[in-house]
C-alpha cells in the first residue's frame, strides 16, 4: 500500500511541478524498495531523488538521499559504494548541522565497518553515534547500543575493551581521517 501511495504522490507532485515534493516522495519510495530488497528499484528512485535535491538546492534532502543510497548499497553488499555514499552523506549533514542525520549516518557507517572487519573505525563511528544519540536524549540510541554489542560479539570481550580504550578518547579523529581520504580521492 505504501508503494502505491508514494507512486501516486510522485505523479501528483510531478503534475504540479513540485520538484521538492517529487524528490521527497522518490526518496521514501527508494526506502520502501530497499526494505523489500528490490535494490535496483531503490537505487534508481534514489538517483532521481538525488538529481532533484541537487537541482532544488535542497541541502537536507541531499544528505537524506545520500544516506538512504548508502544504506541500500550496504544492504546490497556493495560496500565500496556504500562507504562513499555514507561519507558524502556525513559530510553533507555536518555541513548543514543536521544532528539527527549525523547520528544515523554514523550508526550506519559503524554497521558498514563491522561488515568490512574495520573494527577500529566501527568503534569510532558507533561511539560518536552513541554520544550524539545521548546528547539528543534519543531513544534511538538503543539501536546503536545493539550495534556496539554486535561489535563486541564479533571481536570478543578482550579486543572490544582494547578498542574501546584506544578509540574512546578521540573517535572523531578516526572518522575525520576517513572523510579526508574520501575527499582526497574525489
Amino acid at each position: 500500500a505504501a508503494r502505491e501511495h508514494l507512486l501516486l504522490a510522485v505523479t501528483i507532485y510531478r503534475s504540479q511541478h513540485n520538484i521538492r515534493g517529487e524528490g521527497r516522495a522518490l526518496t521514501k519510495l527508494g526506502e520502501v524498495y530497499q526494505r523489500q530488497r528490490k535494490f535496483e528499484l531503490s537505487l534508481s528512485n534514489l538517483e532521481r531523488a538525488l538529481e532533484i535535491a541537487r537541482m532544488a538546492n535542497d541541502l537536507r534532502g541531499i544528505g537524506w538521499v545520500l544516506h538512504n543510497k548508502g544504506v541500500t548499497l550496504l544492504e546490497a553488499r556493495d560496500y565500496e559504494q556504500a562507504h562513499e555514499c555514507l561519507l558524502e552523506a556525513l559530510q553533507q549533514r555536518q555541513h548543514i548541522g543536521d544532528q539527527r542525520g549525523i547520528c544515523w549516518t554514523l550508526h550506519n557507517l559503524g554497521r558498514l565497518y563491522i561488515k568490512q572487519a574495520q573494527f577500529e573505525e566501527a568503534m569510532a563511528a558507533l561511539l560518536l553515534a552513541q554520544l550524539s544519540f545521548e546528547q539528543r536524549q534519543s531513544q534511538d540510541g538503543q539501536k546503536n547500543q545493539a550495534r556496539l554489542e554486535e561489535l563486541r560479539s564479533k571481536v570478543g570481550e578482550i579486543e572490544f575493551n582494547r578498542l574501546h580504550r584506544e578509540v574512546s578518547p578521540n573517535p572523531s579523529l578516526i572518522i575525520s581521517a576517513q572523510l579526508k581520504r574520501y575527499l582526497e580521492q574525489k
